[in-house]
Formats: structure tokens, sequence, C-alpha cells
């Protein structure tokens, strides 16, 4: 509910769509590598599984740009993983140098932790839920020549994370004259941070797109920073069919997550 108004204007957006706009799909396979913290055991989980993907993105060069990322995995440190991120931009002042954005966005990332047993807890149970809001603005700079199709982007921004965490597991007994010992914590926090961020991304000849994003999240209220680093390339085949790849590195107050995911494209 809390993005509604995201949506909206997307629909917007959508009605007034034009023959100059684009849009991708791709559905995403690959690995992913999470470390989770586990700060009332002193304890980090470590361990690497599948990963799948479906992302979408919906282009107007000289106006705006939304696109939405749909992400799951499972059996990943004894959890699940259930995310998603939207991000609408909005372009202004367009010229041959470049183009000024404003831009908003809304992540939301579930961790459903479940083990019968963990560093010698039994019944072990958390359940962590990250919901994000943002907004930047900044210049695009671009460039073309001999084919090649140069941007950059500065930005500064502000960001929002609520932080909603329920965790309960069972301290077994240490001889059989005592009684075991159940554990049950809620903690709820708000982190607030400022953020920069840069991106570069090179076309060249229509059929090969590299770009590279990333930005920096200080937090308002605690001496510490968490990076945000992307990677994409997209090897276009056709005017309809491309290849795709993704890296990401991603720092989270309860722990950090790293993907390499490939797939099939489609335009559109």
């Amino acid at each position: 509910m809390k993005s509604s108004p995201i949506i909206l204007v997307i629909m917007l957006l959508c009605f007034n769509a034009s023959a100059q706009e684009i849009r991708i799909l791709v559905p995403y396979f690959g690995t992913i590598h999470n470390q989770l913290a586990v700060e009332q055991m002193d304890q980090n989980l470590d361990d690497n599984s599948l990963f799948k993907g479906l992302y979408f993105q919906w282009v107007n060069p000289k106006k705006y740009q939304w696109n939405f990322f749909l992400y799951h995995s499972k059996d990943i440190n004894y959890s699940t993983l259930l995310g998603n991120h939207l991000i609408l931009d909005l372009y202004f002042k367009n010229t041959q140098q470049g183009r000024y954005v404003a831009g908003i966005g809304f992540d939301l990332i579930n961790i459903h932790t479940d083990a019968s047993i963990i560093q010698n807890l039994t019944h072990f149970k958390m359940k962590n839920e990250i919901y994000t809001y943002y907004f930047r603005i900044g210049r695009y700079f671009d460039k073309t020549s001999s084919g090649i199709e140069n941007s950059g982007l500065l930005w500064l921004g502000y960001q929002r994370d609520d932080l909603n965490m329920d965790l309960s597991f069972t301290i077994p007994p240490m001889n059989p004259y005592m009684p075991e010992v159940v554990v049950a914590e809620t903690q709820n926090k708000n982190n607030h941070y400022a953020l920069a961020g840069i991106a570069f991304k090179s076309t060249l000849y229509h059929f090969l797109e590299i770009q590279f994003k990333f930005h920096r999240k200080f937090d308002l209220n605690a001496d510490q920073t968490l990076n945000d680093i992307s990677l994409m390339t997209n090897l276009y085949l056709s005017r309809r069919w491309g290849i795709s790849y993704r890296f990401k590195y991603m720092e989270l107050v309860i722990g950090k997550n790293q993907y390499h995911i490939a797939g099939i494209c489609f335009v559109f």
C-alpha cells in the first residue's frame, strides 16, 4: 500500500506510451552468496544457493524510465529470501549533452530463517523484513561519437530503511536437571541515510551495452556506511533478442548479498 503513488504514476506513463519507448523483459538464473549477521548470538551465517529473478524495464529516453525486479532464493543459510525493487526516474531539460533526473524507489526484502538446530540452539526461527524508501536527484552527461554512446550519471539522495525482526530459539539444558530456556525477541529499527552515487553506461553500435553503478549510504544516526555495486552487460543478437548478465554486491544492516545471474532478454 505504501508504494501505491509510484504505481499510480507508472500506470499514467503506460497509458501515454509512444513508439519511441523500449520495453525489456528478462528472466534471470544464477547463484547468490548470502552472509547473515545475528547480533543477538554474535554469529555470522554464510551460504550459497540458486538465485532466480524476473526483471522488467520500460524506457522513454527523453521522459522517463521505470523498472521492477523480483527475486527469490531458498535453502540459503536455512532461509528463504524474497525481494523486489521498484524504481521510477523522470527526465528534465533534455539536450545532446545530457539531462536532469529525479527519481523515487521502493525495496522490500524478506528473509525467513527456520532451522531445527543451529549453533547448538534448537527451534531457531528468525524473520527479517526490510522496507526501503528513497528519492534522488542528479544529472546525466551524454556523449556520442563513431557509433559509441557514452553516458555518466552523478546523483545525491535520501533513504529510509524500516527493519522489522522477530527472533526465537530454545537453549537446551546443560544437564538433565536444568530446564530449557526459550528466548523470543522483537525488534523494530528505522535507519536514515544520505546517498551519493555514480553510474556509467556505454553502448557500442547498438548491440553491446555495458553498465556500471556504485552508490554509498551514509548512516545519519551512526558511524556506518554501506556500499552497493552493480555491473550489467547486454549482448543483443537481434532487435528483439539478447543475452544479459548481472552482478551485484549489496551491503545490508543484517548482512551482505552478492549474486551472479544471466538470462535471455526480450525487447519489444
